[in-house]
């Protein structure tokens, strides 16, 4: 994806990003990701949950310690592919397809709140 402007300063409410130089353009982007997505080791549940396989084909499998209230699966663009509510089941494994290729945001909500790993399709 990229991104052009013609224009030398570009305002956003109080903010000028501001291009003297008149050879390159200006580019931000804004995500509401999580700003920091530490990987572990799938095969240590180190008191949160597991992905597997990670990286996949498609077929995911969570487990986690504590019952899971909602999953979610965000592509980079921050658009939501996969959301299911299951917090009336109780359950602490859950299976998802996820089929297009890319690198993903999985999001588990449990009631201590939210746990994110970075997931892959290949």
């Amino acid at each position: 994806m990229g991104a052009q402007t013609h224009s030398d300063t570009i305002v956003f409410n109080n903010l000028s990003l501001l291009n003297n130089t008149s050879s390159f353009d200006i580019l931000l982007l804004k995500s509401d990701l999580p700003t920091e997505i530490k990987s572990t080791p799938n095969d240590v549940l180190d008191g949160k949950f597991i992905t597997y396989p990670n990286p996949g084909t498609g077929k995911f499998q969570v487990i986690c310690n504590l019952p899971i209230q909602r999953i979610s699966v965000t592509n980079l663009f921050g658009q939501i592919v996969f959301s299911d509510d299951i917090s009336t089941n109780n359950h602490q494994q859950y299976s998802f397809d996820l089929y297009q290729p890319g690198i993903y945001i999985l999001t588990v909500q449990v009631s201590t709140g939210l746990l994110c790993r970075k997931i892959v399709v290949q």
